[in-house]
């Protein structure tokens, strides 16, 4: 009687074995495994569109527009806009002073957009920006003054153009004098986490600049910048 009683016992034991074992692999195949396959294809996502942000700034890096405007007939202005570039540039919008248009065309390299640009009959200065898909900001090289009744007069645009990959997403940039005590102009931007935003300033005429940019309370570029009448425009990039 006792030894049987042992041996029931023992069988018990060496069932309940087994049975632990089953239910450990079946928890293993049915949480822990979906869960660790669900991870690991979240990586390869991340990875994904991590390359694809990093072609992207590639790509928007390489675009370049050349934008020219000439007086037309009358109150009208002639705009050309040149791809530069070594890349096929899509255009989806165009300021002309505060006023935005949509546009939706399609440049390949070296192609030219043609187009005639009704203004106000009332005096004015014009300038032109173009904005492409990828978000690349192009100024026109000049400007135009409108005296009235289709009198129109060139008028040079000196420029900065700023472009920004720094990590962060809110930024402060300034334009002043080279000992900061007089603020030409200044703006905050944002920018999404891995990208890149551009921000360009028109300033009056030729001269000494500083460039300021900061996030929070650390200062990212801090640079002079000489514009004269031979270099109108300064590109920065940080």
């Amino acid at each position: 009687m006792h030894t049987t009683s042992m041996l029931y016992r023992r069988g018990r034991s060496g069932t309940s074995t087994v049975l632990g074992t089953l239910i450990f692999v079946g928890i293993m195949f049915t949480a822990v495994i979906p869960m660790f396959l669900v991870m690991k294809q979240a990586d390869t996502l991340h990875e994904i569109r991590k390359h694809g942000l990093e072609i992207v700034d590639e790509e928007k890096g390489r675009e370049y527009l050349r934008v020219e405007i000439s007086p037309g007939q009358g109150s009208s202005m002639a705009l050309e806009v040149t791809n530069k570039g070594d890349l096929v540039t899509k255009v989806i919008r165009m300021w002309i002073n505060e006023k935005d248009e949509v546009r939706n065309y399609i440049l390949n390299i070296n192609d030219v957009h043609e187009e005639t640009l009704g203004v106000s009959e009332e005096p004015d200065s014009y300038s032109v920006i173009v904005v492409t898909e990828k978000g690349n900001v192009f100024v026109s090289d000049s400007a135009l003054s409108h005296e009235g009744y289709g009198v129109w007069a060139q008028v040079d645009v000196y420029a900065i153009h700023i472009r920004i990959a720094h990590d962060g997403t809110i930024f402060h940039i300034k334009v002043t004098n080279p000992d900061e005590s007089h603020t030409y102009d200044e703006a905050m931007v944002h920018k999404r986490r891995g990208g890149t935003v551009s921000k360009t300033f028109l300033l009056d005429g030729s001269g000494t600049y500083r460039v300021k940019i900061t996030s929070g309370s650390t200062i990212i570029h801090n640079s002079l910048v000489e514009l004269t009448d031979v270099h109108k425009s300064e590109w920065i990039d940080t």
